[in-house]
C-alpha cells in the first residue's frame, strides 16, 4: 500500500543559537567573544533600512569579552529570504581591528529579514543574528546635460543625466539603468545609446551619481527633444532637452573611435591614454584633408589632459586624431572637436572615456559555481561552471583581458588554469576525476581564483585615496584553505587516506616563502601624504568549496520514530520520522538527485474481504529533487493509520536515483 507524504524542512540553528547576543569562544582567554553586526548606508551611518535594488555595506565586529579585536577568524554570513537579497561575500575573515566587511545585495523586492553570522571556534558553533527592512527608494532625475547645443550634420554629442537620492540629496549610489530616446532616433534619423547604467564618480571629493548616453545624427536636420526615463522599486522617473541639428552644410566632423575606452590611472599597471578619432568630411560626405580641428576636453578634473589642443585632417582619410591622458582620479570624460573656421560652429563630440585604476580589490572578486553539489565523488567527467567576478573599487568591471588563474585541492579534477575577463567575468569548467582519497575532506574540494590587485580601504573621507587613519583589509600572501577552518598561513594536513597535503601557496614577489600579512596598505590610491607611500600590488582571490557528492545514501538517513513513539504504539494513529539527504561521506546528496519515499506492506483480509489488519499511510507529498545546496537538509514526516494494528511486515522506504542514472535505497520497520 502506497502513502503521500507531507514533507517539513528542518531549520539547521547554531550550537548557542541566534539572537544579536555575546557569543562564547573557547579559544579565547577570556572566555567570551562578543559578535556583531551593523549595516552602514551611503553617508556611514548605522541603519537597520535598506533600499530595494542596491548595495548596501554590512560591517562584522568580533572582540573578546574585555573587547579586544579578535583577528583571522571566518564568519559565515547568509540572510533568511533569499528572494529578498543576498550577501556577498558570504565568508569573510577578521581583520586585525577585529573587523571584516560584505556587502548586502538587495532586489526589488520590499520587505523584513534577518542576516545571520556565525563562527566556529574549537569545532564549536556560535551565532548571532541582525534584522533588517527592505523598502523602495524616491530619486531624482536631472534635466538631461547637453555639452552641445548645436550638433553638426551627422555628428555626436554627449548627453548625461545626474541621479539623486531624494531623501539625503546625495549621489543615487546604485547603479540604475537609464534609457534615452528622441523623436528623430526613433524615425532612424538618430542614433542613442541605449539603455545605459548609472555610475558613480567622486569629483573634488563629492561623489556623483550620472549616467551617459551619445546622441549620433544620421538624417534630423533641425530640432530635436531627448528624453530620458529611468525606472526604480515601480517609481518611474522622466526628464527631457532640445537639441537642435544642422543640415549639412559646407563640412562636418563626425566621432569615429576611441580607443580603449577604458584608461587606467597612472601607476596602475595598465593603459594611461587613449587614441581619439574623428573625421572630417565635405558637402557630398567624402573624407576631406587639410583641415585643422581644434579640440577641448570637457573636463580637466584630477589633470586629465589632451596631448595637443589642434590637429590637422589626414589627406585621403579625413582623420584627425589625439591623445588622451589620465589623471589622477577616476572620472569619465569626452573630448569635443570643433572645425577651425566653420560659421556656424561645426563640432562633435566623443565617446565617454572612463578613467579608473583598472586593478580589481579583494572586497570586489567572488568565485561562484552553478552548481554546488554535483555528482563528482563516484563518477568522472561530470561538469560545472565556475564564474569569476572582478570590479575595481569605484564598481567599475576591471579591463576586459585581465587574466584569472584557477587551482584546485591536491590537483584533483580537471580545470582550466586561467580565462581572461570580458565586462568583468569570465568562466572555466571543472570536471570530475583524479583520486578522491587525496582530498582533506571527504568530497570536499576547495578551488582557488586569482589575479593581481589590490587591497581594500575605507574611503572615510570620500577623496578617493587611502589615507593615514582608514582602516584596510591587509593580507598576505594567498594561499588554498584545504580544511575550511580559520588560519593566517598554510598548514601541513591530512587527506583522507592519510597521506600529508601541504596548502600552496602563491609567492607573489618570489622569495621561496609565505609572507603574511606586512602591516602596509598594498594599493594603488594611495595620498601622497602617507610618508613613504610606494603603490603595490597584492594577488586577490576567492575560494570556493565544492562539495563532490557520492552517488550512494549514508547510513541510517531514516530516523523512525521520532519523540512520539512508534506508530500504533500504545494506541498511536500519528508518528513522525526524518530523512536526511545525505550520501556516504556524510555530504549532501547530488543535486537534482530525485528522491521518493513510500510504504511496503501486506495487508490481510478475511473471506469476506474486510482487512484484518489496517494499512500504515504517508501523509502529504512523498517525493522531492535535491537542489543545488552545500548544506544538508533534513526533511520531516507524518504516519498515519486509520486503526491499529498495521500489517506486521509494514517498513518505509526512500527510494534515490542520482542524476547518473544509479539508484539505492534504504528501509526501517515501522512495527
Amino acid at each position: 500500500m502506497r502513502g503521500l507524504l507531507l514533507l517539513l524542512l528542518f531549520g539547521a540553528l547554531a550550537a548557542c543559537g541566534g539572537g544579536a547576543s555575546d557569543v562564547t569562544a573557547s579559544s579565547v582567554a577570556s572566555g567570551a567573544a562578543r559578535l556583531s553586526l551593523v549595516l552602514q548606508n551611503v553617508a556611514g551611518q548605522a541603519s537597520t533600512t535598506v533600499y530595494a535594488n542596491s548595495m548596501t555595506t554590512l560591517v562584522v565586529s568580533l572582540s573578546d569579552a574585555k573587547g579586544v579585536p579578535l583577528s583571522n577568524r571566518i564568519v559565515k554570513l547568509s540572510v533568511n529570504t533569499p528572494s529578498l537579497g543576498k550577501i556577498s561575500p558570504d565568508t569573510v575573515l577578521t581583520d586585525s581591528f577585529g573587523r571584516a566587511q560584505s556587502q548586502l545585495i538587495s532586489n526589488d523586492n520590499t520587505g523584513a529579514d534577518v542576516i545571520n553570522a556565525s563562527i566556529d571556534v574549537d569545532g564549536k558553533s556560535y551565532s548571532t543574528a541582525f534584522n533588517y527592512s527592505i523598502r523602495s527608494l524616491d530619486f531624482i532625475l536631472g534635466i538631461p546635460r547637453l555639452d552641445l547645443s548645436t550638433l553638426s550634420a551627422g555628428g555626436s554629442v554627449g548627453v548625461s543625466v545626474s541621479l539623486t537620492n531624494s531623501e539625503t540629496g546625495l549621489a543615487l549610489d546604485m547603479p540604475l539603468s537609464v534609457s534615452f530616446n528622441s523623436p528623430c532616433a526613433d524615425a532612424g534619423k538618430a542614433l542613442l545609446s541605449t539603455p545605459v547604467l548609472s555610475i558613480v564618480n567622486i569629483v573634488n571629493g563629492v561623489k556623483a551619481a550620472s549616467a551617459s548616453s551619445t546622441y549620433q545624427d544620421k538624417s534630423c536636420a533641425g530640432a530635436d527633444e531627448i528624453t530620458a526615463t529611468a525606472t526604480l522599486g515601480g517609481i518611474s522617473r522622466s526628464a527631457k532637452a532640445s537639441l537642435t541639428v544642422l543640415a549639412a552644410a559646407a563640412g562636418n566632423i563626425e566621432f569615429v573611435s576611441a580607443v580603449p575606452e577604458l584608461i587606467s590611472l597612472p601607476g596602475t599597471g595598465g593603459n594611461t591614454s587613449a587614441v581619439v578619432q574623428f573625421k572630417v568630411k565635405d558637402l557630398q560626405g567624402s573624407p576631406l584633408g587639410g583641415q585643422w580641428v581644434d579640440v577641448v576636453l570637457n573636463s580637466s578634473v584630477g589633470g586629465i589632459s589632451l596631448v595637443q589642443s589642434a590637429a590637422q585632417s589626414q589627406p585621403g582619410s579625413g582623420l584627425v586624431q589625439v591623445v588622451v591622458n589620465a589623471g589622477s582620479v577616476s572620472t569619465v570624460v569626452r573630448v569635443t572637436a570643433t572645425l577651425r573656421g566653420a560659421n556656424p560652429s561645426i563640432s562633435s563630440q566623443s565617446n565617454a572615456l572612463t578613467i579608473s585604476t583598472g586593478l580589481p580589490h579583494q572586497n570586489g572578486f567572488s568565485l561562484s559555481a552553478n552548481i554546488a553539489n554535483p555528482e563528482f565523488y563516484s563518477v568522472d567527467g561530470n561538469e560545472i561552471v565556475l564564474t569569476a567576478r572582478a570590479s575595481d573599487r569605484f564598481g567599475n568591471p576591471v579591463p576586459d583581458g585581465s587574466a584569472v588563474s584557477f587551482m584546485t585541492e591536491g590537483g584533483i579534477g580537471t580545470i582550466a588554469p586561467r580565462c581572461s575577463m570580458v565586462n568583468g567575468a569570465c568562466s572555466v569548467t571543472l570536471l570530475s576525476s583524479g583520486d578522491r582519497q587525496k582530498l582533506v575532506g571527504a568530497g570536499r574540494m576547495t578551488v582557488l581564483a586569482h589575479m593581481v590587485g589590490e587591497e581594500s580601504f575605507n574611503d572615510l573621507n570620500g577623496n578617493g585615496v587611502f589615507d593615514s587613519g582608514e582602516s584596510w583589509s591587509d593580507q598576505g600572501e594567498v594561499f588554498l584553505n584545504g580544511n575550511e577552518t580559520a588560519h593566517a598561513a598554510p598548514l601541513s594536513l591530512l587527506a583522507v587516506d592519510g597521506s600529508v597535503y601541504v596548502e600552496p601557496f602563491i609567492d607573489f614577489n618570489g622569495d621561496g616563502i609565505y609572507n603574511g600579512p606586512d602591516g602596509q596598505y598594498n594599493g594603488v590610491l594611495r595620498s601622497s601624504s602617507i610618508a613613504g607611500s610606494v603603490a603595490k600590488t597584492i594577488h586577490v582571490s576567492s575560494g570556493k568549496v565544492i562539495i563532490w557528492s557520492a552517488s550512494s545514501l549514508g547510513s541510517n538517513v531514516l530516523t523512525y520514530p521520532l519523540s512520539a513513539g512508534k506508530l500504533c504504539a500504545s494506541g498511536s494513529l500519528i508518528s513522525q520520522f526524518a530523512f536526511a539527504a545525505r550520501d556516504s561521506n556524510g555530504n549532501v546528496l547530488p543535486a537534482k538527485t530525485q528522491v521518493d519515499l513510500e510504504v511496503i506492506q501486506t495487508v490481510l483480509v478475511d473471506a469476506l474481504g474486510n482487512a484484518i489488519n489496517n494499512p500504515a499511510q504517508l501523509t502529504g507529498l512523498s517525493s522531492f529533487i535535491v537542489p543545488s545546496t552545500s548544506a544538508v537538509s533534513s526533511f520531516a514526516g507524518t504516519l498515519s493509520a486509520v486503526a491499529c494494528p498495521i500489517p506486521a511486515d509494514a517498513q518505509l522506504v526512500v527510494k534515490v536515483k542520482f542524476p547518473s542514472g544509479m539508484e539505492n535505497s534504504q528501509s526501517v520497520p515501522l512495527n
